[in-house]
């Protein structure tokens, strides 16, 4: 299973942002946020590696 490969994590994690592409609504509600101040959490399901980027 390709997501408990630790290989697979460090590619995702530090080479294929190039397919990670913003929504633009999603920028609009983060920089909505930032303004006001408010402290922003990202969950995501992506195992950590040392040597992310």
């Amino acid at each position: 299973d390709y997501l408990k490969n630790p290989a697979f994590w460090e590619k995702m994690n530090n080479g294929w942002d190039e397919f990670s592409i913003p929504k633009e609504v999603a920028r609009q509600l983060i920089d909505m946020h930032v303004r006001r101040g408010d402290s922003i959490f990202f969950v995501t399901g992506r195992s950590q590696t040392k040597t992310e980027t």
